[in-house]
């Protein structure tokens, strides 16, 4: 815009001797009069978009205009001049002339004590003038995105300076920033590094080091508050009547506006009635969208009070009745896009305008309480507005306070989102916006998001903290600055960000549920009223409480009781730490002090009914934990019973839980009392004792004793029992030790057989999904009926369990023994104690592990040979082999229990290897037996074949699940050869052998390949020469040189 030189002041504005200029009633410091700063002191004019001048705001009524105009980024400070009012609001003898910033410049300034009430008609305070010229098309710019050279404006609150901005006008705001400007308010530390970049606090705290332009160091994780001041300036701001306290004019969206620092406070015009509309607190005029871009907040303590129908913060109120100043709108504005579409609805007097929005607020630090009135929101879209499409209201930490306690939500975003990750924020659960509620992440932003689940993980709930009883006791004021911050979701760091301070003592978070059904947790301190900082226990709350963080009192427990909690397992409970009024236990809670400072009374635990127990395993002593916090047995009143070392927890509610209402305000900040320590229970020895077998089946009881030699195809009962066994100095374990859990180990001849078999004192059911049925039984220990044992009793039959067998026994007779073996690591994690060590073994230990013998006749297995060709031939003319086996016969025919002998024949036939037929000729031998006993090839003659079992990974032959084997033949030869293969006796089976003539058969269609040779040696002269008389050995050899052929009926004459 072209300076209107000629209506600029005439005067000399030469600096006083401390360098300031005063122009009107103002006073400049810094820049050059002309050229950085000029005065107007009566007409300003500016230019239309069509090129004619008018006089600005009411000035084309004659009023005076009485403006500072700032032409650079030179900083400036400026303060009222001799004379004018400092300490009054709106008085008549305040400073009257504005300060406004020219088209397009990047404006510093500093508020070093003003107090401004700007002049009626057309006064605005301090106005960021919008570069509307500034476009692509040089047409005026009809959104801020047209805008090229956005006008700027940081504004920096002098320290300890008390700064009033008061508009006197109609439709104008005490601090105008329009859409297509920008405004940055600040303290006097600048929230900028040395290179000039902004230091932005998401999440409330400071997210890389850093050092400020004023040589401030600051690190990951300080508090945000580091960014202010400690002795910040203050503001006060009035907006007029239709337009905002800061932000927009009338009929004018604001424009992005950042607040850094300051205590300040802004009003919508004070009148507060149902047929008055204004503009927002901070945000947009009437009709105004509350921002071309971003309000943001990240640091500073914030009062934005909005009116009957508009908000603290956000869009304007989108409802119009008072239209008589209309003409007075700043002429450099970028009209509403109600204004621009034109399209209004008349109703009750009002034209209600479209496309009205509080677009996107963002709150990442500072204390910001915002308030509305009948019809307004705290934050957010104001009365009669459009839907918020698009824009966001995401809180990532502070301390936020809304008050709309009429119609509308403190939080509106109706057709927005409102999104929490962080801060205190004082809500009932106003929110209003899709999904009906606050998100606590970005998830509902997705395209296509569904937001109607009510119980949609991402969308926030309420956990509150309480120290008012805490702050209060101290003598806080209860509003005190946080300065560290950490909180926990199942016990992993969880993003969420700081808040600024507390209100009363109190903190009102906003998480997801998917973090709530987890344990929260909050590590913080607070800046005290001595300038110290103050840490608190942890607070938390587990899945389930009540949704408030409290924490514990902690205390500790005599060193005496703690040294007597190690003790080996005995089936009993550590004794619990007795508390009575006879026997009370002292807190560290002070109640009172005496004249000299030093504590007089303190808080006593008296009632052992009010304890409970909680403890959790670990590998040691400050170790590592291997298992879950449980509650104690007995409702969380008795002590670990079980093998561990565990950490416990001992927990009195006998204050928290009362409902005494003295003691309310310990009960909303606390849990209760606790204290911690270790406990250690060792494992004890085990035995296994009566150990007994009999054959279940026999009528006679003279011959039911497993001595009594039965068929393998009876069934055997092994029965024993599993107790506490003996220390090594000879003293036995306690009588109240309860029945093992863990698995046993059979032993036969000494050796361990099949696999380890878990106790099991209920049916259950295998990995399959198999019915298992119970082995054991609890018996009580008639010593002492809180004792117990396991009585073990598993049936068999040997034949359908071979591998219980594994070798003959001299005259059938076999050494059954037991093993108790503790819970492996899979049934420690299900839950089973390890109370017990493993009992003896009867490996190596024969003489202290119990014993039985145990007589049983071997059978003869069932037994089948089958025969198949090799099923990788696909040559249909290929002679298909054929296997015929007899029936068996007794091996010895003098002992015919001692195993059968099957014998048989084995035809194929030889043949040249093909892509069709790549074994020509192999037989596939099936060999299906009940035995488990080793089987191998014993004899393979005649050199005419190769013959093995199928092996698997350690070199044994393959039992299939029927029970069967694989046997492969592979022709080498025509001709005639013999195969035996065996399995060896066992426990339960005989041995079977067999015995196959094996026949390779020639091809017809090959003819021999006849060769014929002679050799001669002499016998009695073998150098020579051959003499007569001399013995002639004569050799002939006839063979066949064609593979697969048969030369028959050769004769040698």
């Amino acid at each position: 815009m072209a300076l209107n030189a000629p209506n600029a002041s005439t005067a000399s504005h030469t600096p006083d001797a401390d360098g300031w200029v005063t122009c009107g009633t103002l006073r400049v410091k810094g820049g050059t009069y002309g050229k950085d700063f000029i005065y107007y002191p009566s007409v300003f004019q500016y230019p239309k978009e069509d090129g004619t001048v008018v006089k600005y705001g009411y000035g084309q009524d004659g009023h005076n205009a009485d403006i500072l105009f700032v032409l650079s980024d030179k900083r400036l400070f400026l303060k009222n001049a001799a004379g004018a009012n400092t300490e009054t609001p709106a008085a008549a003898d305040a400073a009257r002339t504005g300060i406004w910033i020219a088209p397009g410049n990047h404006a510093d300034i500093t508020l070093a004590g003003v107090n401004i009430a700007a002049r009626p008609h057309g006064g605005i305070p301090v106005n960021v003038m919008t570069n509307i010229a500034s476009t692509d098309t040089n047409s005026w710019a009809l959104k801020g995105s047209q805008v090229r050279n956005r006008t700027s404006l940081h504004v920096t609150l002098a320290d300890g300076t008390k700064n009033y901005l008061f508009a006197n006008a109609a439709n104008m705001p005490g601090i105008r920033c329009g859409e297509g400007s920008d405004l940055t308010i600040d303290d006097a530390e600048r929230n900028a590094d040395a290179a000039g970049n902004e230091v932005v606090p998401i999440g409330g705290a400071i997210n890389a080091a850093t050092t400020l332009a004023s040589g401030k160091t600051l690190q990951p994780g300080d508090p945000h508050t580091a960014l202010d001041s400690a002795n910040p300036g203050t503001l006060e701001v009035w907006g007029g009547c239709l337009a905002s306290g800061v932000g927009g004019a009338c009929e004018e969206t604001g424009g992005t506006m950042t607040f850094n620092g300051g205590v300040i406070t802004v009003h919508a015009d004070t009148a507060n009635s149902v047929d008055y509309q204004t503009g927002a607190g901070i945000g947009g005029g009437t009709w105004g969208g509350g921002t071309d871009g971003v309000i943001t907040f990240n640091s500073g303590i914030y009062d934005a009070i909005g009116n009957f129908h508009s908000s603290g913060v956000g869009s304007g109120c989108g409802a119009k009745s008072i239209h008589t100043y209309d003409y007075a709108i700043p002429p450099d504005h970028i009209p509403c896009e109600g204004r621009q579409n034109g399209n209004f609805v008349w109703e009750y007097g009002s034209a209600y305008a479209t496309g009205v929005r509080a677009g996107n607020i963002t709150i990442n630090g500072g204390f910001i309480k915002s308030t509305g009135a009948a019809h307004a929101a705290g934050f957010g879209n104001s009365c009669s507005t459009s839907p918020n499409t698009g824009g966001t209201i995401r809180i990532t930490g502070g301390t936020l306070y809304p008050n709309a306690p009429g119609v509308l939500p403190d939080f509106n975003a109706a057709g927005g989102h409102v999104i929490i990750t962080g801060g205190s924020v004082y809500t009932n659960g106003s929110f209003a916006g899709i999904g009906d509620t606050a998100w606590g992440n970005d998830a509902a932003l997705a395209p296509g998001y569904d937001p109607s689940d009510p119980e949609d993980d991402n969308k926030v709930f309420m956990v509150t903290i309480d120290l008012g009883a805490d702050m209060a006791a101290a003598g806080e004021a209860g509003d005190n600055l946080i300065e560290s911050w950490s909180l926990k979701v199942g016990g992993e760091d969880y993003p969420y960000g700081a808040p600024t301070q507390l209100i009363d003592g109190k903190l009102y978070l906003w998480l997801p549920k998917s973090a709530i059904r987890q344990t929260v947790s909050v590590d913080l301190s607070y800046r005290g009223k001595d300038g110290k900082i103050h840490p608190f226990d942890t607070l938390f709350r587990n899945p389930g409480q009540e949704d408030q963080l409290k924490r514990y009192e902690d205390f500790e427990l005599p060193p005496e009781y703690l040294d007597s909690l190690v003790k080996p397992y005995d089936g009993l409970p550590f004794k619990t730490y007795e508390i009575t009024p006879e026997h009370p236990l002292r807190t560290p809670e002070v109640l009172s002090y005496d004249e000299d400072g030093n504590p007089s009374e303190y808080r006593w635990l008296t009632n052992t009914d009010d304890v409970v127990y909680r403890y959790r395993p670990y590998d040691k002593r400050d170790g590592v934990p291997i298992g879950k916090e449980v509650d104690g047995a007995n409702g969380g009143k008795d002590m670990p019973t079980d093998v561990g070392v565990m950490k416990f927890t001992m927990v009195s509610r006998e204050y928290s839980g009362s409902s005494d209402p003295a003691l309310a305000d310990f009960a909303n900040g606390y849990w209760g009392h606790r204290a911690t320590g270790w406990c250690e229970i060792t494992p004890i020895p085990s035995k296994v004792s009566l150990l007994s077998a009999e054959w279940v089946e026999e009528a006679d009881a003279d011959k039911r004793p497993g001595a009594v030699e039965h068929p393998a195809t009876s069934k055997l009962k092994v029965v024993a029992e599993v107790r506490g066994g003996t220390f090594p100095d000879g003293t036995p374990t306690a009588d109240t030790c309860k029945a093992p859990q863990g698995s046993f180990q059979l032993y036969v001849d000494g050796e361990p057989v099949g696999p380890v078999t878990p106790i099991r004192y209920t049916a259950g059911t295998d990995a399959e999904g198999n019915p298992v049925p119970a082995n054991a039984t609890v018996v009580p220990n008639p010593a002492d009926s809180r004792g117990s044992f396991a009585h073990i009793e598993f049936q068999v039959t040997p034949a359908d369990a071979d591998l219980l067998f594994p070798e003959p026994g001299k005259d059938n007779t076999h050494v059954v023994s037991m093993r108790y073996l503790p819970p492996d690591e899979a049934q420690q994690k299900a839950g089973a104690p390890a109370n017990y060590l493993a009992s003896a073994s009867p490996a190596d230990d024969p003489d202290a592990a119990p014993k039985v013998e145990v007589a049983i006749k071997p059978v003869d297995p069932q037994v089948e040979v089958t025969g198949a060709p090799d099923p990788d031939c696909t040559d249909p003319d290929f002679p298909a082999p054929d296997v015929q086996t007899k029936p068996g016969e007794a091996t010895d025919p003098a002992n015919p229990d001692g195993g059968k002998t099957y014998r048989g024949t084995i035809t194929t036939t030889w043949g040249e290897p093909s892509e069709a037929n790549p074994h020509p000729g192999r037989v596939v031998l099936t060999v299906k037996t009940e035995s488990t006993a080793p089987i191998s090839v014993t004899d393979a003659k005649g050199n005419v074949f190769e013959a093995d079992f199928l092996r698997g990974e350690d070199g044994e032959p393959v039992r299939g699940e029927d029970g069967s084997y694989t046997l492969v033949l592979d022709p080498t030869a025509v001709g005639k050869g013999q195969l035996t293969f065996r399995q060896e006796p066992n426990g339960a089976y005989t041995g079977s052998t067999w015995v196959y003539d094996v026949m390779v058969l020639p091809r017809p269609e090959i003819a021999p390949a006849p060769a014929l040779s002679k050799k001669a040696e002499n016998l009695t002269h073998p150098g020579g020469p051959t003499q007569p008389g001399d013995r002639i050995r004569y050799t002939i050899e006839a063979s066949n040189g064609a593979p697969g052929s048969l030369w028959t009926d050769v004769v040698v004459s």
